[in-house]
């Protein structure tokens, strides 16, 4: 048989006490390409982790696994991490507050069942800590930082003399062991002192009179946040030990010098919606664009100084109705990166729907309607078609029938229609929740 099981669980059992596991399983790679193309074309890990979380105040403890579960997935696994966690806790009278991050964590690298990568394994230990000091001067907020970055590993790779330290594979995941690189045990460490500033001040504006019935309006309160977020991670102890790296687990064994500076501009219209207790005041019109900036471009971002220019904004001109977008635009070449928009609706608790429209460089540029029916307290529909605009052609077709049974369970018809050979396929899940003192839990499909 072939099929996926995907299950969730969160628990908050008190005391700063919670547990959130997630298990994710598919009989076979196709499957996912057949009955969640989404999820393929984008590559998406199927995540299976399981998080014990102690809260106490400003102090987090934590203890993460997360194992490979599906065969066919190049995988990075935790087995286990333990974290500990502080943020912004105060230090002196005078404003410092101190934070940190650090986890200690036994790595293995897992390649899939057809890749000829051999499996690797590591402890590390990373250690994050950074002082703040906030100052509000009136007209600017300005937000100073300085700190170091520590990683400790029990093994390390030696490289061939003058070659550079190996990045990570295209899936984000360790390359393998290229030519005259070898594994050594020992401790190899790394120091990483950063500073920063993030700096922002605000305009507002108040129109009271400012009414449209027809688009949502009653009232308008302009508000323009100007900001700017500059980051310098300004050495790399690495740097000072020659033909020596990390083993490419993650992005943590792979950081190096950065220095970056983000400005942004954050725009938004405000207006007061809905009547008597249930009238509120809504962000109606939401712009934000943002602009990375690198004076060391050569180093830090393919020698380019402008880096991807991203743009967001949302409008809700009336209850039950928005419409959204985000892109990212490459300046050099004058063209999206990768783009989506939508447009939603809830016209009732009986219908809702949306029209969306999604683009990746290169990948595909897609536009969609979802359309969801509740037609009683126990049945349901949801209807999804796609169309690929660069291929000129619908994607598959996918027709959702629900039915709750026993209150705590749901039972699904799936019907997909292939759009390349016209077949019909067809699979049933099962979703079932319980709810319980302080927490619920979820076995969807």
């Amino acid at each position: 048989g072939r099929g996926r099981l995907h299950a969730d669980f969160t628990r908050n059992f008190g005391a700063g006490w919670q547990l959130d596991a997630i298990f994710g399983y598919y009989t076979d790679r196709n499957f996912r390409r057949e009955f969640y193309e989404n999820e393929y074309d984008a590559n998406l890990p199927s995540n299976t982790f399981l998080l014990l979380t102690k809260r106490y105040g400003e102090f987090n403890a934590f203890l993460l696994a997360a194992p490979r579960i599906n065969e066919f997935e190049n995988r990075t696994e935790y087995l286990p991490t333990l974290g500990f966690d502080v943020s912004r806790t105060r230090v002196g009278d005078f404003g410092l507050q101190f934070s940190g991050h650090t986890e200690v964590s036994l790595l293995r690298f897992r390649p899939a069942d057809n890749d000829p990568r051999r499996a690797i394994s590591a402890v590390r230990v990373d250690s994050a800590n950074w002082f703040n000091l906030p100052l509000d001067l009136r007209w600017f907020t300005l937000d100073p930082f300085a700190g170091a970055r520590a990683t400790v590993a029990r093994d390390f790779l030696t490289l061939p003399q003058g070659s550079s330290r190996p990045g990570l594979s295209p899936d984000g995941t360790f390359p393998g062991l290229a030519p005259g690189v070898d594994r050594r045990s020992g401790l190899l460490y790394r120091l990483l002192p950063f500073f920063g500033l993030h700096a922002q001040t605000f305009f507002t504006g108040v129109f009271p009179q400012a009414r449209v019935p027809g688009l949502g309006i009653d009232g308008l309160r302009h508000v323009v946040m100007p900001y700017v977020r500059y980051t310098n991670v300004a050495f790399n102890s690495l740097d000072e030990i020659r033909e020596r790296a990390f083993i490419p687990f993650d992005e943590v064994d792979v950081l190096d010098e950065f220095h970056e500076v983000r400005l942004g501009l954050r725009n938004r219209l405000q207006t007061r919606q809905g009547s008597g207790e249930n009238r509120r005041t809504v962000d109606y019109l939401d712009l934000m664009v943002e602009l990375p900036v690198y004076p060391h471009p050569r180093r830090d971002n393919n020698n380019r100084v402008f880096g991807t220019l991203e743009l967001a904004g949302i409008w809700r001109p009336a209850p039950g109705f928005a419409i959204a977008t985000q892109g990212f635009f490459d300046l050099y070449e004058g063209t999206f990166i990768r783009a989506n928009a939508s447009f939603n609706v809830d016209f009732t608790d009986v219908i809702r729907g949306s029209l969306y429209y999604r683009l990746l460089r290169d990948v595909h540029q897609v536009v969609g309607i979802n359309v969801e029916l509740t037609l009683s307290e126990v049945y349901g529909v949801r209807f999804q078609q796609e169309y690929d605009l660069e291929l000129g052609k619908f994607r598959d077709t996918r027709i959702e029938l629900t039915r709750d049974i026993l209150e705590a369970f749901t039972i699904g018809f799936v019907f997909v229609r292939d759009a390349s050979q016209g077949d019909l396929g067809f699979y049933v899940s099962l979703a079932a929740t319980f709810a319980g003192p302080g927490g619920s839990g979820n076995l969807l499909r």
